[in-house]
C-alpha cells in the first residue's frame, strides 16, 4: 500500500496531480488515506493506520523548506499526523523550532521506518515546500537511519547541519545518527557528488501558525477534499 495524509486535499487528488495514480492502478497497489490520530507511547498523536502494517517504508521528496530549511528523511514522518491536524501542531509550538523538532523526532522514534529512500532527482529550491523553482540534481539517498540520511544530505549540498532545526535538536539531545564520521556510506562518495550551487532559505520563517491561519488551513483542506479545487501541487512546466 501507499499512504499519505496531505495538508490540503485528499491522497487520491495528490497522487493524481503528481502522476503516481496511474502507476498504482496499473499494479493494483492500494492507496491508503491515513485515519484519525491516536497516541503511541508518547504524547504525540499520529494516524492509527500505522497499526495495519508490519513495516513502513519512508519515501520523501527532497526540497527546500522555508520553516525547516529543508524537508528530507526525518521531516517526512510528520505526514503521519492527519491532514488538518498539522496546522494545529504548528500552532501549539508557539514559535519554538526546538519544540516542533522534538515533536517530529518523537514521531520518528515511534515509527522508525524500516527503510527510507529520499528522491533528490529534481529538487525544489528557495521557497519550498510549495511553489519553489525546480532544478535537476540527479541524486537518490537511501538508508535505515533517517537522521544519518539527512546529515549526509547536508554534506552533499553544503548545508550547515546546525542551521537545520531537526538535526540541531537531534544532536543536542544525543539522538543517534548526527555524527558524519560514524555514518557508513555505500555507493558514490559524497565528495564526488557534492555541490553548493543549490539555493536554500537563508532565513527561516516563523514555525508557528496563528489561530486564524489554523482555521483557514482547516477550511482550505475541507474545501479541497470535498469540492476538489486544487491539490497543493504545481507541475513544473
Amino acid at each position: 500500500s501507499v499512504g499519505d495524509s496531505p495538508a490540503f486535499g485528499s491522497v487520491h487528488q495528490v497522487s493524481a496531480a503528481c502522476g503516481l495514480l496511474p502507476l498504482l492502478k496499473k499494479d493494483n497497489i492500494p492507496i491508503v488515506s491515513f485515519r484519525r490520530n491516536r497516541s503511541y507511547h508518547s504524547k504525540v498523536r499520529i494516524t492509527d493506520t500505522v497499526r495495519d502494517f508490519d513495516k513502513i517504508i519512508n519515501i520523501p521528496k527532497f526540497k527546500a523548506h522555508q520553516q525547516m530549511l529543508f524537508s528530507g528523511a526525518v521531516k517526512n514522518v510528520f505526514g503521519l499526523v492527519t491532514g488538518k491536524v498539522k496546522a494545529w501542531r504548528h500552532f501549539k509550538v508557539r514559535g519554538s523550532y526546538e519544540k516542533f523538532s522534538l515533536m517530529v523526532l518523537a514521531i520518528y522514534e515511534q515509527v522508525r521506518p524500516c527503510f527510507t529512500i529520499v528522491d533528490a532527482i529534481d529538487i525544489m529550491e528557495k521557497t519550498g515546500p510549495r511553489g519553489g523553482p525546480v532544478r535537476h540534481a540527479g541524486l537518490l539517498f537511501a538508508g535505515i537511519n533517517c537522521i544519518s540520511i539527512d546529515r549526509v544530505i547536508c554534506d552533499v549540498f553544503g548545508i550547515n547541519p546546525e542551521k537545520v532545526p531537526l538535526l540541531k535538536t537531534a544532536r543536542k539531545y544525543g539522538i543517534n545518527g548526527c555524527k558524519l564520521r560514524n555514518i557508513q556510506i555505500e555507493g558514490d562518495d559524497a565528495s564526488d557528488v557534492r555541490s553548493e550551487k543549490y539555493l536554500f532559505p537563508e532565513k527561516l520563517n516563523d514555525i508557528s501558525f496563528s489561530f486564524p491561519r489554523v482555521i483557514k488551513s482547516v477550511i482550505r483542506h475541507l474545501v479541497t477534499v470535498h469540492v476538489g479545487q486544487g491539490s497543493g501541487i504545481r507541475r513544473n512546466k
